[in-house]
């Protein structure tokens, strides 16, 4: 799927020989990957808002890889509810992690109160975290700044290996707020992210 997109990228002509076999690929649960692939492909071919017909029916399939890889292939404002109501539900961690860290890239104002309500999650807490982050919404640093004192693990490493808590997360997405009084409220003095054993 990933070479005939790119084939086809490179070659419109290809485009009408293309299409059916993309469609052939969705029309199955059996591979998750290769259908967003597939997604993709309708996409180019026919445009964004002819596939979205497309997008929302993979987010309705029964394999969670699917709808998890379809989840976080979206970007668009446009599916902003069909994500908060395949949040509501799908009660899998894993088609509910995804949905979190794709609504988080979608700048939109219902995302906030969709996510926030799972912060309580010790299993979506992080992803939770880190889309408040990626949203840059001003109205979740209430929810955040409790979370500066949450030594539990998020379960991602950083750069260097080292496992990275839930506060150092809360943190992070507090300095993307970009607020000067935060800034001085939470120095290196007051809070070390990295200061662990």
């Amino acid at each position: 799927m990933q070479a005939l997109l790119n084939r086809v990228r490179r070659e419109p002509a290809l485009q009408a020989t293309a299409l059916p076999v993309f469609r052939d690929v969705l029309a199955s649960d059996e591979y998750a990957w290769p259908g967003v692939l597939a997604a993709r492909g309708v996409e180019h071919i026919e445009g964004p808002v002819a596939a979205r017909a497309v997008w929302l029916e993979l987010l309705e399939r029964k394999s969670p890889q699917l709808v998890r890889n379809a989840a976080l292939s979206l970007t668009d404002v446009f599916y902003v509810p069909a994500l908060i109501e395949l949040l509501q539900r799908r009660d899998e961690p894993d088609v509910r992690s995804s949905v979190i860290r794709a609504l988080g890239r979608i700048r939109h104002r219902n995302v906030l109160p969709a996510i926030i309500g799972f912060v309580d999650d010790p299993l979506l807490r992080a992803d939770v975290v880190e889309a408040l982050g990626d949203q840059g919404d001003a109205r979740a640093k209430p929810y955040l700044q409790p979370l500066l004192t949450d030594d539990s693990d998020s379960g991602t490493r950083d750069e260097r290996g080292a496992v990275l808590t839930i506060a150092h997360l809360a943190w992070t997405a507090l300095r993307r707020f970009d607020d000067p009084a935060f800034d001085r409220a939470c120095t290196p003095a007051t809070f070390r992210p990295f200061d662990h054993e």
